[in-house]
């Protein structure tokens, strides 16, 4: 059957984390506080996702459009000077799904390909630290009880040279990632239900090699109703728009409120 229109749904999970950086980018900072004292290591990392579906199941088949809104903030929570919110990323998007459920192989099936359009921007308005791009993306998702496998490819929309403020920036986030989550199903109580998650992205350059990669782990906390401890390991670039080309290595614990959702 076809949803009404505005169910909100969740989309990549939704966390709270206090995050530890060795390599804070202090470079945009000081363009606006030339005279301030650095970041701070520690800061609040926190994403905020979700989709509704406009139309879902059309003509009978499983294709269903989303459009979806995810934010990822870094807020330096801990400084004296007001705490400024660092860097804010808003990523709207829509796609288009076909869900077949076929079956592969090892238990796996084909659960999702995906057609669609993002836009990712800092919000900065036209100054020095304004960020943003547009792509086109399609990836294939294969999944079975316990684990999700996602690729993903995307082409950039050009810009031209005065307008572009993310210049190379196919360098360092590469034209692609793959996502992966494993949730562990066993009988001793306190290991039952962990998911293990990864990220990788790269360039795939033979010189000047770059990408990142994230590690996840959560696992439930039964007095919080239903929400999730988390530890999230982050190392290479692209952790946020305005940290494009720096590198950051960074480990962060708290809550999760939901975690990848499995058919």
């Amino acid at each position: 059957e076809d949803s009404s229109f505005m169910t909100v749904m969740p989309y990549r999970p939704n966390y709270f984390l206090y995050t530890y950086n060795w390599h804070p980018n202090n470079e945009p900072w000081k363009m606006n506080d030339p005279g301030g004292r650095d970041l701070d290591y520690d800061e609040t990392k926190f994403q905020l996702s979700f989709k509704f579906p406009i139309r879902e199941n059309i003509g009978g088949v499983p294709i269903s459009l989303y459009v979806a809104y995810t934010q990822i903030s870094l807020w330096q929570t801990f400084r004296d000077d007001s705490a400024p919110f660092r860097d804010t990323n808003y990523e709207p998007e829509g796609f288009v799904i076909y869900a077949p459920d076929w079956p592969l192989f090892l238990d796996l099936k084909l659960s999702g390909l995906t057609l669609g359009f993002v836009h990712q921007s800092n919000g900065q308005g036209l100054g020095p630290l304004s960020r943003s791009w547009n792509r086109l993306y399609a990836s294939v998702g294969v999944e079975r009880p316990d684990l999700k496998v996602d690729l993903k490819a995307w082409y950039r929309f050009p810009e031209n040279s005065e307008d572009d403020d993310n210049k190379n920036i196919e360098k360092y986030y590469g034209y692609g990632e793959l996502r992966a989550a494993y949730n562990l199903r066993t009988d001793i109580e306190w290991l039952d239900n962990q998911v293990y998650s990864m990220m990788w992205r790269n360039n795939l350059r033979t010189t000047g090699n770059k990408g990142a990669i994230e590690l996840g782990w959560s696992m439930p906390i039964g007095f919080l109703n239903g929400m999730r401890g988390y530890v999230q390991y982050f190392n290479g670039y692209g952790e946020s728009l305005l940290d494009y080309d720096h590198p950051n290595a960074r480990v962060g614990a708290g809550i999760m409120i939901n975690d990848w959702a499995w058919r």
